[in-house]
């Protein structure tokens, strides 16, 4: 059974500072529509996030709402670099001797890496030798590298 997790894509946020970033979700409140991100606590976000908790490692978990950012979940799959592959990643990988990028999307019940053209390929644990996966982005950050 693979791990639950997820990260977000914060996008729509009032102030510039916080907006346009990946984080670590640390909590998800299905009920309240919620978000707790995680972050390295600086005060420079006092004044602009008041809703803020700091962890025992020094870490703020900051609520947002959820459309102030993406969701994007985590694949339970590792790329030849031990990194783990989200949802929305940009992976390089290698098919028929050429290397090509494409997007890791979530389509009926698996993930997949989905090409600019040419057939999808399903993202699992096999897979990352035989097409050797690695992450080399986001699709938020790095959209150029499609």
């Amino acid at each position: 059974m693979r791990e639950i997790k997820f990260r977000a894509w914060v996008y729509n946020y009032e102030h510039e500072l916080f907006n346009m970033k990946m984080y670590p979700v640390s909590m998800i409140d299905f009920g309240e529509k919620l978000i707790c991100v995680r972050d390295i606590y600086t005060d420079m976000y006092d004044n602009i996030m008041q809703d803020r908790r700091l962890d025992e490692d020094g870490f703020a978990n900051y609520v947002l709402q959820y459309h102030e950012c993406f969701l994007l979940e985590y694949s339970g799959v590792k790329d030849l670099m031990d990194n783990e592959i989200f949802e929305h990643d940009i992976v390089s990988y290698t098919i028929n001797g050429k290397t090509k990028n494409g997007t890791v999307d979530f389509n009926d019940g698996f993930f997949h890496i989905i090409p600019n053209s040419g057939l999808a390929i399903e993202l699992d644990e096999d897979n990352v030798d035989a097409y050797q996966i690695s992450i080399v982005g986001n699709y938020y950050e790095n959209h150029d590298l499609l």
